[in-house]
């Protein structure tokens, strides 16, 4: 599943490194897309269109961690389901280089700020409530830089807070 999915590159190269790890003889794996989630409708869809096979295009992240979340194809409220990937990438836009306020924004997810420090924390429930075997957090290049992270004012990076975050969940992480 991918949260946050845009135009849903995660599934385009997911698929392509499944092709290389057959094409070189390291046996095959198989994921099927499961839904993706994407708030803006006209990105919703594309990706209808684009990923015909993925049964589900749930419209809000915030709904994942709940049993239910709307599912704009049926027009309904569709059972979360379980899934071993998930793919996410947190809105980027209170981080981003074209943002005259970006550098306050520099410990948005450490501090639930913005709207990129809002969609991690719901990225942050799915994944505490369902518990994938894998979580892939891309679109954090710039969660690199270090800024102020806590109440007595050390210095830290978000990617360090996700890292951090994501071992005390019992995964393995790197970036």
């Amino acid at each position: 599943g991918t949260v946050f999915s845009g135009c849903d590159v995660a599934q385009k190269v997911l698929r392509q490194v499944i092709a290389l790890w057959r094409d070189v003889g390291w046996g095959s794996v198989v994921l099927k897309p499961v839904f993706s989630c994407e708030i803006h409708e006209k990105t919703q869809a594309f990706l209808q269109q684009e990923f015909p096979d993925t049964p589900c295009v749930f419209r809000d992240a915030s709904e994942l961690c709940q049993a239910q979340a709307f599912d704009v194809r049926p027009r309904s409220f569709q059972i979360v389901p379980y899934i071993d990937v998930c793919v996410a990438g947190p809105v980027c836009v209170d981080r981003s280089k074209l943002n005259k306020h970006a550098s306050s924004n520099i410990s948005c997810i450490h501090r639930g700020t913005g709207q990129r420090g809002s969609t991690f924390q719901y990225m942050q429930s799915f994944v505490q409530r369902s518990k994938p075997k894998l979580v892939i957090i891309e679109n954090l290049t710039d969660l690199l830089v270090v800024g102020k992270s806590g109440d007595e004012g050390e210095q830290d990076s978000d990617a360090n807070f996700v890292l951090q975050w994501l071992q005390m969940e019992g995964y393995i992480a790197m970036h």
